[in-house]
């Protein structure tokens, strides 16, 4: 609670000093958001200068910013999968119309999918899941796996670090 306290401090304090960053802004709400039981307020502050601010970031900040809401809803915020599922498939969205498609960037997001698919799998959510559930997320991480190894292997090296941990 006192981290956040002081995160809440620095943004008031930027907002009387100088004209408002909004990627500080972002940044910071998500501090707060991490340190706070009940942060989801700030979580979805942050989230609201993306929406906000799309045009202005320009599409591949604005990929970044929905890479890090989703990226911060896998680890905080309650764990919130279909959430970070949101903001990760908003993310590729974006990077699929602005990338090359063997870009390492909309690997990497695919790899989170992936691991999302795969965290859900074992988290509480289905602690004990039938077996059809199982085959479903297994084969959607799957699915996102191979298209984040498809385009590794066009675009790396063979003995680069990145694909071993990939194939395990």
């Amino acid at each position: 609670m006192e981290v956040a306290t002081w995160y809440l401090k620095a943004i008031d304090l930027e907002g009387k000093l100088q004209p408002v960053n909004y990627l500080n802004l972002f940044k910071m709400y998500l501090k707060v958001a991490e340190c706070l039981e009940n942060g989801k307020i700030y979580y979805e502050k942050a989230k609201s200068i993306v929406i906000n601010l799309t045009e202005e970031n320009g599409p591949l900040q604005t990929a970044r910013l929905y890479f890090k809401l989703a990226h911060h809803c896998s680890l905080y915020s309650d764990r919130d999968h279909d959430e970070a599922l949101d903001c990760y498939l908003a993310c590729l969205h974006i990077q699929q119309e602005a990338l090359p498609e063997n870009d390492l960037n909309i690997a990497l997001t695919y790899k989170q999918i992936a691991t999302l698919h795969n965290d859900h799998l074992s988290s509480h959510e289905i602690s004990e899941p039938s077996f059809s559930e199982y085959l479903v997320y297994t084969s959607i991480a799957e699915f996102f796996m191979g298209k984040c190894l498809s385009i590794q292997l066009k675009t790396l090296p063979a003995t680069h670090p990145e694909l071993a941990k990939t194939y395990f």
